[in-house]
C-alpha cells in the first residue's frame, strides 16, 4: 500500500470513530471541556488546620468538608518555598495524616487540598508548620529530691525547651525548668521525696510562635525512703516481723477479750517493722493485690473478699513500739494469694498535699519489698517464710536482711531445707544464710478422733449380747469398744489417763456382733485411707447428724495421743488431700522449731503471758498454773475440782467442760488432756496461731542407734524414710553428710541442764544440743534458751536395747527425745499434727 493510500485510510477511520466517545460530553453534542474550577470553594474548605510534633512523625490535621458528597479525597503536600511535594492522597473520610518521613530538628511546612468528584483540587494555599523533635529520652531519679532529664536530640532551631511536671497527685502540669535546644541533660532539684512525677517537655520555636506539641510523658518517682538506695542511705523497708493468716474455722472457740485472736473466719494479720528513719508520728498505708495483679500504693479502692486488683487495706496507720500492724478481714478462700506492702505517706506542711510513696514497678524489685501471703485451707494457719526467718534469726542474735526474705548469715546445720516436702523439686539458696525456705500451712489443732455422738446417730450403748440390735449412745469410754457396742461406721474414742485412742466399726453380724478397727492396726497402715479419714478430724467443732454446727458446744473431739507411732502419724497426714496444694505430710523438726515460736518479741500480737511461762512450755516442765491451757500433759489431781464438769454435760456453758472428764454410770473419770479446741487452751498458742504447739509431736526426722555393742554408743541422723526431702539430720556439725551424731555417754541420765560440761548450746534451727565446744559460738541460742537456771532442753539418748531406727519426738520447743523405735505403739507417745507446703 502506498503512503497516500495509508493516509487516506487513517482519515477515513477517524471519521468512522467520530462520536464514539460522546459519553464524555453530557450533552452528547460535542466533546466536554475539562472544568477549570473546583466544586469545593473556600466556604466549604479552608485548608490545613494544624501540624503537631508526635516524635514518631508530624501529625497534620484539617477540618472535614461539611457536604461529604462534594469530596472525593484529600491531598497532603510538603511545601518548601514554591515547591510542593505530594506526600499522600487519602480518603474523604479522613481528617489527619502522619508524616513519618521526617528528621528530628527540622521545621516542616504542609498544605492540604480537597479534591472534588471531578478530580479537581480546591484552590486554598494555606500552610501549617511544625518542628520535628525527639523530645525527652529518659527521666531518672538521682536522689530523694531530684530527677535527671535526658534529651537524645539537640537542635539549634529550638529557642527554649520547657520542662513540665505534675506537682500534685491529679493536679495540672507546672513549669519546672527551662533550657536550650542544645542541652542534653537537665537536673530538676528541690522536688518532693517519693513523689510520682509526670514529666514532659516542649520545644519552643519563636519563628513558629508555639511549642512543638508532643505528648510524650514519663512517670518517674524521686527516690523513696522505703524502697530505694540513694547512695548514702539504704531502703527503709523493714519487711514483716509477723504474719498471722487463718483459714476458715467455724468451730473455733471465741476468745473472751481478744476478738481477733481466735478467728472463725478467714483473716490476715500483718506486723511490719516501721521505717527506721521515720519518727513515731509517721503514717503508712498497707495495700494489696492478688498474685499477678498490678500493685498500686496510691489506690483508694476498698478491698472485698473478691477484689483481685490493687486495694487499700489499712490507711494512715502509725507505728507502735517500732512496728505497724494491719488486719485484713476481707480475704478470699484458699488458694487465693495476696501480695501486701507497707508504704510511707507524705504530707506537704504548706499545701497539705498528701501522697504515698510508689512501689517499684519491676517484678524482681517488688518481690523484695512486699510479702506474698497465701490464704490457708480450712482449719489451718500459715507459717510465713519471712516471719519465720525474722524470729529464728532473732533467736540466734543475728540481723535479718529485709530485702531477702529476712534471712540472716548462718553456716550451720539445717541452714536451709533441701525442698518443701516429699518429692517436690530441690530449692536453690545462696550459701551462708539461714532461710526457712518456703511458706507452710500447719494444722491449727492436733488430729483428733471424730467420735460419734448420740445426736449424730451414735449407737454405742452396751448391748446384752453381740447379736442384739445396736442401741443409741455416745461412742466414748474408758476402754476399747467391744462387740456389744456400735453399728457399722461408728467411731469410738477411748480415753485413758495417758490420753486417747480411736476405733471404727467396720462390720456387724448377728452372731459376732461389731468388729472394731483400731487406728493403730497394721491394716490401716496398708490400705486404710478411707478408715483413717472417717476416724480423724482437725475440726474442733461439734456438728449434729445433719452436719450443722452447734456453736454452744465447741471442742468436743478428743486428741489421739497414745497407741500410735510416727508411721501412723505419717499415714494419717497422707490421707488428707487439699485440692489446690496436694497431700499433707507429717512435719519436720526444723518446722516445729519455727511454728512453735511464742509471741515474745516487742511488737508481737497477743504477747505470750510471761518469760517464765515460756521456759516451762518450751522445756517440758509445763504448768497449768502459769500458762493457762498449756498443760497438755500434766498431773491429774486425785479429786478433780468441781469446775471440771462432765464434758457431756451440756447444761452449763463452762469452758472447763472441755477437759477430758467423764461421768459414766456414776463413775467419775478424768484425763490429763483437754479436748481439741477447748476454750481453756485458747491462749496456749504460737505466734502464728498454732494451738498447743508444745505438746509431744511426731516428726519425720529419724536417726540410727548403734546399740550398746558399739563403742562409742551413738545415735546418728539419717535422711528421713518418711520424707525424702528431710535431710536436716543427715549432716554433721562440720557439714559432712555422715549424719548428725550424738555420743550417748555425754547425756547421762537423759535430762540435761544448761551448763553441763558436755553440752554448750543449741543448733537453733533443729532445737538439738551440741556436744562439741568449738561450735558453741556458732550455734548457741539467745538468752531465752539458756538464761534461766536449770532449763531442761533435754535430748534423751537411746536407752532401749538393740540397734535400729529411732524416731524424733518433740515435747516443747527445746525438748526432744529419740529413745523410741518408730514402730512401737506405746502409750503416752505423741500427738499428730500435719503440715502442707504452701508453694
Amino acid at each position: 500500500m502506498s503512503k497516500i493510500t495509508s493516509l487516506l485510510a487513517l482519515i477515513s477511520l477517524s471519521f468512522v470513530l467520530t462520536g464514539c466517545f460522546d459519553w464524555l460530553d453530557r450533552s452528547k453534542n460535542s466533546v466536554a471541556a475539562m472544568p477549570s474550577e473546583s466544586a469545593i470553594g473556600s466556604a466549604q474548605f479552608s485548608g490545613a488546620a494544624s501540624a503537631v510534633n508526635k516524635v514518631t512523625g508530624i501529625l497534620i490535621t484539617w477540618p472535614a468538608v461539611a457536604d461529604t458528597s462534594l469530596v472525593k479525597a484529600y491531598k497532603i503536600y510538603r511545601v518548601s518555598g514554591s515547591k510542593k511535594v505530594l506526600l499522600s492522597t487519602v480518603a474523604s473520610s479522613l481528617t489527619s495524616f502522619m508524616d513519618g518521613t521526617v528528621t528530628w530538628g527540622t521545621i516542616y511546612t504542609y498544605q492540604v487540598n480537597a479534591v472534588d468528584q471531578k478530580n479537581v483540587e480546591d484552590s486554598n494555599t494555606k500552610t501549617v508548620k511544625a518542628l520535628s523533635w525527639a523530645g525527652i529520652g529518659a527521666v531518672t531519679a538521682t536522689s530523694r529530691t531530684a530527677l535527671s532529664v535526658r534529651f537524645d536530640n539537640i537542635s539549634t532551631v529550638i529557642d527554649e525547651i520547657r520542662i513540665y511536671g505534675q506537682t500534685a497527685v491529679g493536679g495540672t502540669k507546672t513549669l519546672l525548668a527551662t533550657t536550650t535546644g542544645t542541652d542534653t541533660d537537665v537536673d530538676l532539684t528541690g522536688l518532693r521525696t517519693g513523689f510520682p512525677y509526670i514529666i514532659s517537655a516542649q520545644a519552643y520555636v519563636s519563628s513558629l510562635g508555639k511549642e512543638d506539641g508532643n505528648d510524650v510523658t514519663f512517670k518517674t518517682s524521686t527516690l523513696t525512703y522505703g524502697y530505694d538506695y540513694d547512695g548514702v542511705a539504704n531502703p527503709q523497708w523493714g519487711n514483716v516481723m509477723l504474719v498471722r493468716a487463718f483459714g476458715e474455722a467455724p468451730g473455733a472457740p471465741s476468745h473472751p477479750s481478744e476478738i481477733y485472736k481466735s478467728p472463725t473466719n478467714r483473716q490476715v494479720e500483718l506486723v511490719f517493722n516501721a521505717y527506721s528513719t521515720q519518727a513515731p508520728t509517721a503514717k503508712y498505708v498497707v495495700t494489696r493485690a492478688a498474685q499477678g495483679a498490678v500493685m498500686d500504693s496510691s489506690t483508694t479502692a476498698t478491698c472485698t473478699n473478691t477484689t483481685t486488683s490493687a486495694c487499700l487495706v489499712c490507711n494512715d496507720v502509725s507505728a507502735s513500739s517500732g512496728t505497724v500492724t494491719c488486719r485484713d478481714l476481707d480475704v478470699g478462700p484458699s488458694p487465693t494469694k495476696y501480695r501486701y506492702s507497707l508504704s510511707l505517706v507524705h504530707t506537704d506542711t504548706v499545701t497539705t498535699d498528701r501522697w504515698v510513696e510508689p512501689l517499684p514497678t519491676s517484678t524482681v524489685s517488688l518481690d523484695k519489698v512486699s510479702v506474698l501471703v497465701p490464704i490457708p485451707p480450712k482449719n489451718m494457719v500459715l507459717v510465713h517464710r519471712d516471719a519465720a526467718n525474722y524470729e529464728m534469726c532473732q533467736q540466734m542474735n543475728k540481723s535479718s536482711d529485709p530485702l531477702n526474705h529476712n534471712r540472716c548469715i548462718y553456716t550451720g546445720v539445717a541452714a536451709v531445707p533441701y525442698n518443701s516436702g516429699g518429692n517436690n523439686p530441690a530449692l536453690t539458696f545462696d550459701p551462708g544464710f539461714y532461710d526457712f525456705g518456703y511458706n507452710l500451712f500447719v494444722d491449727r489443732w492436733e488430729t483428733s478422733c471424730n467420735w460419734t455422738m448420740t445426736s449424730q446417730g451414735g449407737m454405742c450403748e452396751t448391748r446384752s449380747s453381740p447379736g442384739d440390735a445396736p442401741i443409741a449412745g455416745n461412742c466414748i469410754g474408758q476402754s476399747a469398744p467391744t462387740n456389744t457396742q456400735g453399728k457399722v461406721g461408728d467411731v469410738f474414742y477411748t480415753m485413758t489417763v495417758d490420753g486417747g485412742h480411736c476405733y471404727r466399726a467396720t462390720a456387724y453380724s448377728i452372731g459376732a456382733g461389731t468388729t472394731w478397727t483400731s487406728l493403730a492396726a497394721s491394716t490401716v497402715l496398708v490400705d486404710g485411707a478411707d478408715q483413717i479419714r472417717a476416724m480423724t478430724t482437725i475440726d474442733p467443732g461439734y456438728y449434729d447428724a445433719n452436719g450443722v454446727l452447734n456453736p454452744n458446744l465447741p471442742g468436743k473431739r478428743g486428741k489421739i495421743t497414745n497407741a500410735v507411732n510416727v508411721y501412723h502419724g505419717a499415714a494419717t497426714c497422707a490421707t488428707q488431700t487439699d485440692p489446690n496444694y496436694g497431700v499433707k505430710r507429717i512435719g519436720r523438726q526444723r518446722e516445729m522449731m519455727v511454728y512453735s515460736g511464742a509471741a515474745l518479741m516487742t511488737g508481737e500480737l497477743y504477747a505470750f503471758p510471761n518469760i517464765n511461762s515460756w521456759y516451762q512450755v518450751h522445756s517440758g516442765t509445763n504448768s497449768h498454773v502459769t500458762v493457762k491451757g498449756c498443760d497438755s500433759y500434766g498431773t491429774v489431781p486425785d479429786a478433780l475440782p468441781s469446775t471440771f464438769v462432765d464434758m457431756l454435760d451440756t447444761s452449763v456453758n463452762n469452758p472447763y467442760r472441755e477437759m477430758m472428764k467423764l461421768d459414766i454410770s456414776g463413775t467419775t473419770y478424768g484425763s490429763r488432756r483437754y479436748m481439741t479446741g477447748a476454750s481453756a487452751t485458747i491462749d496456749c498458742e504460737s505466734r502464728y496461731g498454732v494451738q498447743e504447739p508444745w505438746a509431744r509431736k511426731f516428726q519425720s526426722d529419724m536417726l540410727y542407734y548403734s546399740g550398746t555393742a558399739v563403742t562409742p554408743v551413738t545415735t546418728v541422723g539419717i535422711q528421713s524414710p518418711l520424707d525424702n526431702g528431710n535431710m536436716d539430720l543427715l549432716y554433721s556439725i562440720t557439714g559432712a553428710s555422715t549424719g548428725f551424731v550424738f555420743e550417748n555417754s555425754k547425756f547421762s541420765g537423759g535430762a540435761l541442764s544448761y551448763g553441763n560440761s558436755n553440752f554448750t548450746g543449741y543448733i537453733v534451727p533443729l532445737g538439738l544440743p551440741i556436744t562439741a565446744t568449738s561450735y558453741s559460738s556458732t550455734y548457741i541460742a539467745k538468752s531465752q534458751v539458756t538464761g534461766v537456771g536449770t532449763v531442761n532442753p533435754a535430748y534423751t539418748a537411746s536407752t532401749t536395747s538393740g540397734a535400729g531406727l529411732r524416731s524424733l519426738l518433740s515435747s516443747g520447743r527445746y525438748y526432744s527425745r529419740v529413745d523410741f523405735s518408730p514402730t512401737d505403739n506405746y502409750p503416752n507417745a505423741g500427738e499428730i499434727r500435719c503440715v502442707l507446703p504452701a508453694e
